[in-house]
């Protein structure tokens, strides 16, 4: 069960956390496109950007800073989601973001509750507790 068609942007450098956070997201019933700059993530934002359900930004990137990807796909798309993953304290990351609708800061390390409930802040539905994608595959 796919609970939409639409990609999920996964923005993360870090390899260990980006698997996990897609495996997470498959387990919540979202597909996922994985990249691990700012400038993978424009790249597929120029011609992708409207198929975008929702972006999952992490703040330290290594060639830029998370915000300001955020403000950029912002300025292709005013209305887009976005997930800001950080090992900052959230009070911090917000006073970055000058208030900005529709942005959840996700403390990291996180858990598939803590990602369910972000995505929930942005009224993303999410596969039912216990959805098994592998064994939803072989069906």
């Amino acid at each position: 069960m796919t609970v939409s068609g639409r990609p999920v942007l996964l923005v993360e450098d870090e390899a260990l956390i980006a698997a996990l956070a897609a495996d997470i997201l498959d387990e919540l019933g979202f597909s996922v496109v994985e990249v691990g700059s700012a400038k993978a993530a424009m790249d597929f934002a120029q011609t992708r950007i409207d198929d975008v359900q929702v972006a999952i930004i992490d703040l330290g990137l290594p060639d830029r800073k998370g915000d300001e990807l955020v403000s950029d796909l912002r300025a292709m798309r005013a209305d887009l989601p976005v997930v800001i993953a950080t090992g900052y304290g959230a009070d911090a990351v917000r006073g970055r973001l000058k208030g900005e609708e529709g942005i959840v800061i996700l403390t990291k390390p996180y858990d598939i509750s803590h990602l369910r409930a972000a995505l929930g802040e942005l009224k993303l539905p999410c596969a039912p507790n216990g959805y098994d994608p592998a064994a939803a595959a072989r069906q």
